[in-house]
């Protein structure tokens, strides 16, 4: 994969998303081809606002994806260059991944590495549940839908346990979508 390329996609993406309120998406400005999700790059990590657990970005100041922990600080997810995934001195980091069908009437889990993920329940268009294992704490999740039907994917409510799914279109409501690509870095 190109990586200038793929940091260009994540912020033109990026910026576009939360550069003005009032955007209107267009469909057409998301065909990704096949990255499994994008990081919005910042040019330091102390740029972030609204910081959240389960956050991604990419810090063009290090080269490296990071993760925002429950602890309410950035963690590493990569060397520098952003190729590889490192954990902290002595712990076992993971990275696991899964493609979705987050949708209300037939949700599931197409396929993943592993045996990590399953469905739970769908709470509406778009908006589903799964459980997870193998991780000793909340790991940070990012999500990209394939652009059948939905714009953005957003991960939230994420536990060592759960997390919640959540698929919106081009008019920022909940649509289903059956392709949704999933990534979790976090500890054993």
């Amino acid at each position: 994969m190109n990586l200038l390329r793929f940091f260009a996609v994540a912020f033109v993406c990026s910026f576009a998303l939360f550069a003005n309120a009032e955007y209107q998406m267009d469909a057409s400005q998301f065909k990704l081809g096949s990255f499994d999700f994008i990081a919005p790059v910042v040019s330091d990590e102390s740029d972030v606002s609204d910081k959240e657990a389960g956050l991604i970005i990419f810090d063009a100041s290090t080269e490296q994806f990071k993760g925002y922990s429950t602890t309410g600080a950035f963690v590493s997810l990569s060397a520098a260059g952003g190729n590889s995934v490192v954990g902290s001195p002595g712990s076992s980091e993971k990275v696991t991944r899964a493609l979705l069908n987050n949708t209300q009437t037939t949700g599931g889990v197409t396929s993943q590495s592993g045996s990590w993920i399953t469905y739970s329940s769908c709470s509406g268009a778009g908006n589903c549940t799964y459980t997870i294992s193998g991780y000793s704490a909340a790991p940070a999740c990012v999500c990209s839908p394939d652009n059948v039907t939905a714009n953005v994917c957003t991960v939230k409510s994420i536990t060592s346990t759960t997390l919640n799914v959540i698929t919106v279109g081009s008019a920022f409501s909940g649509v289903n979508e059956n392709n949704t690509k999933i990534i979790c870095m976090g500890p054993n």
